[in-house]
């Protein structure tokens, strides 16, 4: 299974669709509205906003609360800096050395 940006689909359908509405039947007129009916409604398996907001809460602070001077805890600086780039790959998707998932399965 692979996760794919269902607003770029919609948006390569919705464009597809004007460019052939006027050469389509009557039939695939209706099947484009059902189509984009269901993927448009289908529930989202994985919200990347949702889970950089929970990562982030993870971050924890390496500083002393009651002086506010930094603490040197390296243990701390590595999970942050683990947790950081989580988000990174999570956001950007982790495309390896120039990668894409455009391929043609039809």
């Amino acid at each position: 299974m692979r996760l794919i940006d269902v607003d770029k689909l919609c948006e390569n359908f919705e464009t597809f669709y004007k460019a052939h509405v006027k050469y389509m039947p009557e039939e695939y007129v209706a099947l484009y509205c059902k189509l984009a009916t269901m993927i448009t409604q289908s529930p989202t398996a994985y919200d990347v906003d949702k889970i950089i907001i929970r990562l982030s809460a993870d971050i924890e602070q390496n500083f002393d609360f009651e002086t506010g001077m930094p603490l040197d805890n390296w243990v701390v600086d590595m999970q942050n800096d683990l947790t950081a780039k989580h988000i990174r790959i999570v956001s950007s998707g982790l495309q390896k050395d120039g990668e894409t998932n455009e391929t043609d399965r039809c």
